[in-house]
C-alpha cells in the first residue's frame, strides 16, 4: 500500500534510518512538487519488555507486525522507516492540514492498539506519536525528524497512546532542561 523498500537485514522490512535520511535528502521525490510534508515519529511502548520476556526472536516477529499495521493506515505517496529499535518514521507528502497528520495518527495508535498474538500469548503495546510539518528542506534533511522527536518526547511525557505536535517552544524547553540537568 506505502512506498517501502524491502531491507532484509532488519527484523521488520521496512527501510532503516541511514536509507530513511537518504531518502529525505534528495528532497521531493521526482516529478513530485514542493508541498507541505509531515513526519510521524512513532514510539512502541512495551518493545524491549517484549524481548527480555519472550527472546529477540519474538521481538522482531512483533516490530514485523507492527511495520504491517502502520503500512496499512498508509496511502501509496508515504514512506515508512525503522529509525530505531522500537521506533518507526512515516513521510507524509502533501499534507493540505495538521488535521490530516493527526487523524492518521489516531489510526496508527488505534490499530497498534489491538492485541497481537505471537508465540501463543496475546500481547499489548502501547504507542506515542510525534508529528512535524514543514515544506522539504534542501539543507537540512534530519529537521523534520528532529522536529518529531522533540514532539515525541513531549508526547510520551503526558503519557502512552498520544500524539503531539511540534512546536519551536519544544527546542527551547528541551535546552533548559540539558542546561539544569547539567549544572
Amino acid at each position: 500500500r506505502c512506498r517501502w523498500l524491502a531491507d532484509p537485514g532488519r527484523g521488520s522490512g521496512v527501510p532503516s534510518r541511514r536509507q530513511f535520511l537518504r531518502l529525505l535528502s534528495r528532497g521531493p521525490w521526482p516529478g513530485r512538487p514542493l508541498t507541505q510534508q509531515a513526519l510521524l515519529y512513532i514510539d512502541v511502548e512495551g518493545y524491549r519488555r517484549i524481548n527480555d520476556t519472550f527472546g529477540h526472536v519474538v521481538g522482531d516477529q512483533l516490530l514485523t507486525v507492527v511495520a504491517v499495521r502502520v503500512k496499512q493506515c498508509l496511502r501509496t505517496t508515504d514512506l515508512i522507516a525503522r529509525v530505531n529499535p522500537d521506533e518507526f518514521s512515516v513521510l507524509l507528502h502533501n499534507v493540505g492540514t495538521p488535521d490530516v497528520a493527526g487523524r492518521l495518527a489516531q489510526r496508527i495508535l488505534q490499530a497498534l492498539g489491538s492485541p497481537f498474538t505471537l508465540a501463543g500469548q496475546e500481547i499489548f503495546v502501547a504507542a506515542n506519536i510525534g508529528i512535524a510539518l514543514g515544506a522539504p528542506e534542501t539543507g537540512q534533511p534530519d529537521g523534520l525528524l528532529i522536529n518529531a522527536a522533540a514532539a515525541l518526547a513531549h508526547a510520551k511525557e503526558r503519557g502512552t497512546n498520544g500524539y503531539e505536535f511540534y512546536s519551536p517552544d519544544m527546542n527551547a524547553r528541551a535546552y533548559e532542561r540539558l542546561v539544569m540537568e547539567s549544572r
